[in-house]
């Protein structure tokens, strides 16, 4: 009688957590939960994985991440063309303007490079710079080279970018209560996959268990195929971490 085989699922990604357990889940009512012992567990099982779905669907599937990936390269290009238009004046036959880089560039000059700093002190920074630039005493140069609208829609760009950094903030509980809801799971999975092979091996011609033996042979085949899939996407990780570091 074949064992189920060992298989370290603490690795798998929540994706492939949540698609194996459910997968095994789908093969108890086929089995039976009496031909497999687990009577008591079959709905805890289930329950589990659909709580830990939720969570990941509440940490990970919300859009914080994506708003925050959408927002970041808007308001470094904000920047970039705030300081640009500032130090293009200089050769600008406009004397107003040549006028408002003299004013202008000692009070941009501590920001450039913003948006290659680290995310939480570039949006302090913008946060400054826009504080310095709408000082009233710059007004004029702000107006001759024509940045105001910009610089009020960086605001509000990092405002933005601001609030969403907060929420994943919020949102990290959720993964600490995945992490807790994983192991909860597979310790119901082991419980399961230990009583249906015990089951399986006491089966006698008297009294034969097919479904136990289906059971334990349908959970082999899945973990076989989890594995495959996952050192596929593991290579592939590799392949690209390579690839970004070497440019081939």
């Amino acid at each position: 009688m074949e064992k189920i085989i060992n298989f370290g699922l603490g690795k798998l990604n929540n994706s492939e957590h949540i698609g194996f357990h459910s997968s095994v889940s789908s093969f108890i009512p086929t089995a039976s939960p009496e031909k497999i012992g687990a009577e008591t567990l079959a709905d805890p099982y289930g329950q589990a994985i659909d709580a830990e779905q939720d969570l990941v669907h509440r940490g990970t599937g919300s859009s914080t991440t994506a708003e925050k990936d959408a927002l970041e390269p808007e308001r470094d290009d904000y920047c970039s063309y705030i300081i640009s238009e500032i130090l293009n004046a200089a050769r600008s036959p406009n004397s107003a303007k040549r006028d408002a880089y003299t004013a202008l560039v000692p009070v941009i000059s501590p920001y450039k490079g913003l948006a290659s700093r680290p995310k939480n002190q570039e949006t302090a920074d913008i946060k400054g710079m826009v504080l310095d630039l709408r000082a009233p005493a710059l007004a004029p140069h702000i107006a001759a080279v024509g940045i105001a609208t910009d610089i009020d829609a960086l605001e509000t760009i990092n405002d933005s970018y601001d609030q969403w950094e907060k929420q994943t903030v919020l949102d990290k509980p959720a993964a600490a209560d995945t992490a807790a809801k994983r192991k909860a799971i597979d310790k119901l999975y082991g419980q399961i996959t230990q009583r249906a092979y015990a089951m399986a091996v006491l089966a006698t011609a008297e009294q034969p268990n097919a479904e136990a033996k289906e059971f334990v042979s349908n959970v082999n085949n899945l973990i076989q195929r989890t594995k495959t899939l996952y050192n596929q996407r593991i290579a592939q990780l590799k392949a690209d971490r390579t690839k970004k570091e070497t440019g081939k």
